[in-house]
C-alpha cells in the first residue's frame, strides 16, 4: 500500500466513523424528543419497542464504529504504528461514552413512561 492509498483509507474510515457517530448524536435527540413530548402519553409495550428499535439501531452504528477503528489498528500497525495507541483509546472511549448516552436516554424514557402510571393512577382516599 502506497502513502497516499494509506491516507486515503484513514480518511475514508474517519468519514465513516464521523458520518455514524453524527447519526447516533441524531437518533439519539430524537429519542429523547420522543420521550419527553410522549413518553408518558404511550403505553409500556409502545415505550418499549421503541426502545428495542432504538437500542438496535444504535447497536448496529457502535458496531460499524468499533469495525472501523479496527481496521485502521490493524492497517496502522503497519503503516503509521505511532498513531495505534491514539486509534485504541478512541476504540475505548468512543463507544463506551456512546454506551452511557444510551443509557442516560433509555432511562430518561423510562422515568417518562413512568409518569404514565402516576398520572393514572386512582388518588387515594384521604382520611
Amino acid at each position: 500500500m502506497t502513502e497516499y492509498e494509506y491516507l486515503d483509507f484513514v480518511t475514508s474510515s474517519v468519514e465513516l466513523i464521523s458520518g455514524n457517530g453524527f447519526n447516533y448524536i441524531s437518533v439519539f435527540f430524537a429519542y429523547v424528543a420522543c420521550a419527553y413530548l410522549v413518553g408518558s402519553r404511550i403505553s409500556r409495550v409502545q415505550a418499549a419497542a421503541i426502545t428495542v428499535a432504538y437500542t438496535v439501531y444504535l447497536g448496529i452504528t457502535v458496531m460499524t464504529i468499533v469495525t472501523a477503528l479496527g481496521r485502521l489498528i490493524a492497517v496502522s500497525g503497519t503503516y503509521a504504528p505511532e498513531t495505534v495507541d491514539r486509534f485504541v483509546a478512541m476504540q475505548v472511549v468512543g463507544p463506551s461514552l456512546l454506551a452511557f448516552i444510551w443509557l442516560a436516554s433509555v432511562v430518561f424514557m423510562a422515568t417518562e413512561n413512568a409518569k404514565r402510571s402516576r398520572d393514572a393512577a386512582p388518588p387515594e382516599d384521604l382520611p
